[in-house]
Order: C-alpha cells, then sequence, then structure tokens
C-alpha cells in the first residue's frame, strides 16, 4: 500500500486491492501505476465528483487525459476509488473545479 498527498494535503491510500481493481477494469493502465499516483498529487486540475468523491484530471497529450478518483473520509484519510483514460473532456469540465480555484 502507498500513501501519497492531494493537492488539499490529505493523504490517500491506494490499496493492492484498489490497484488491482483499476487494471482489472481499465487494463491500459496496467504500467501506469506511478502515473495515477502523480495525478493525485500534482493534477492540473480536480473536480468535484456527484457523490462528494474528487476527480484529479492531467492532460496527457491534446485529447487524452488521465482521471484518478478518490475519496476524502476524514480531515487525514482519504483514498483510490479508481482511475481511467479518456478523451471525452466535458465529461469533468461540466463539474465544480475545486483546484486550482476560480479566481
Amino acid at each position: 500500500m502507498d500513501v501519497i498527498t492531494s493537492v488539499q494535503g490529505i493523504p490517500i491510500r491506494v490499496t493492492d486491492e484498489r490497484w488491482l481493481h483499476v487494471v482489472e477494469e481499465h487494463s491500459e493502465l496496467s504500467g501506469m501505476y506511478y502515473n495515477v499516483l502523480e495525478v493525485v498529487q500534482t493534477p492540473d486540475e480536480v473536480y468535484e465528483g456527484h457523490y462528494s468523491e474528487f476527480l484529479a484530471v492531467k492532460r496527457l497529450d491534446q485529447r487524452l487525459f488521465l482521471i484518478a478518483i478518490y475519496k476524502v473520509v476524514a480531515p487525514d484519510d482519504g483514498f483510490l476509488i479508481t482511475a481511467f483514460l479518456t478523451t471525452r473532456k466535458n465529461w469533468f469540465m461540466k463539474r465544480k473545479r475545486i483546484w486550482p480555484r476560480e479566481k
């Protein structure tokens, strides 16, 4: 298990079970473990989810984005839910962006 810190300063757990879930559902991420950790630690943007989760987003190229979804359960505890690649920018951009904060 790895623990990384989100941009909100919350430790986020990445358990072996969660990583196995990610690669079983999204096999294209099988060699991208450290990329997923990085997107939580240093995302381009973070959006609110519909169920109190957060979506950390990192642009990989002109059209491709890496999304890591995590949940904060306490001021000092959170966990990775899943991660995936997408080209559907509108899917996350219609949500409320919380980081960096809009001016």
